[in-house]
């Protein structure tokens, strides 16, 4: 019963930022590529290990917050408006598993790794203080409201942008480089609209087919927004006075009062996220169902956080 009830609140489609999710997805992700966090981090280009799944851990919000853009309607051509339903994890379990019995001219075992990734990552992030022992995620902060729909967006994203820096500054990442949700092109957009008509047709018969055009509208919109976190995070991991800008940034959004707090509790959602991403992935490898995945990693989130594993 309580994990349906976080599904709501995670089905509400918050999110993390870019570097975050990248941060979390590397990290739950090594033991099943077998690819170093920090090789997976510091990959640049479509040949290096880890670039799939950079450019994948964003595409669920590319796909979800492209209704916030406000010179696009569907009077002018603009189809990227009501697809927040596939910012789903079971949708990128399900691309995940097909990449293991179809081969693929890109790497589309990272890139469904990555948009998985990012859905188990929102799981531990939004968790809600309402739901067990008053323990909450890092994002229910104290002038960002609690992790319910009425959450307060405009806090709420300076805060995820200042964690992405916080998460640049504490693993030596050089964000301005960092791909965005555009790094692979037109493969990985023929990807997403494929699956989602196989998903509708196999999974769940109500998850609308969606087309390469209109994700490829999404990911034209959003890329716009990580470029702006990747050089915001440069800014403000560049030297001593900004870093220390930030950490009083964070700790104004949030209810910490010193930097150690700050630094338990982030590397405390860093593992969580990472265990359930790593959990996760290895159920899928065993052919589970990727509705049976997601609802198994909603029931690890709340037994993480009963443990006292995710949260001070």
């Amino acid at each position: 019963m309580i994990a349906l009830v976080l599904l709501s609140f995670v089905s509400a489609t918050f999110a993390w930022g870019p570097i975050s999710h990248q941060t979390f997805t590397c990290t739950g992700s090594q033991q099943f590529t077998g690819v170093d966090p920090q090789t997976c981090l510091s990959a640049r280009s479509a040949s290096d290990d880890g670039f799939g799944v950079l450019v994948g851990s964003d595409m669920p919000d590319a796909l979800a917050f492209g209704r916030f853009n406000l010179s696009g309607s569907p009077g002018n051509g603009y189809q990227c408006t009501e697809l927040s339903y596939l910012h789903s994890a079971s949708f990128g379990i399900f691309m995940l598993q097909r990449t293991m019995t179809e081969s693929f001219s890109f790497d589309a075992r990272g890139f469904a790794i990555g948009f998985a990734g990012h859905v188990f990552g929102d799981f531990i992030g939004f968790f809600s203080k309402l739901l067990n022992n008053h323990r909450r995620g890092l994002l229910c902060a104290q002038h960002v409201g609690e992790c319910k729909a009425d959450i307060l967006y405009l806090p709420l994203w300076s805060l995820m942008a200042d964690m992405d820096a916080y998460f640049a500054m504490t693993n030596n990442i050089v964000a301005s480089t960092l791909p965005d949700v555009s790094g692979i092109g037109q493969e990985s957009y023929d990807f997403i609209a494929s699956s989602s008509k196989l998903y509708n047709a196999q999974i769940d018969s109500s998850f609308k087919p969606v087309q390469a055009s209109a994700v490829e509208q999404c990911v034209n919109f959003w890329r716009g927004n990580q470029q702006w976190v990747y050089q915001r995070a440069k800014l403000f991991t560049e030297n001593a006075l900004m870093r220390e800008a930030l950490l009083n940034e964070i700790q104004f959004f949030s209810t910490f009062n010193a930097t150690t707090e700050l630094s338990s509790f982030a590397a405390q959602q860093v593992n969580c996220a990472a265990t359930l991403i790593n959990s996760a992935l290895q159920l899928a490898a065993t052919k589970t169902s990727p509705l049976v995945v997601q609802q198994k990693a909603l029931q690890q989130a709340v037994q993480l956080y009963s443990q006292g594993d995710c949260s001070p």
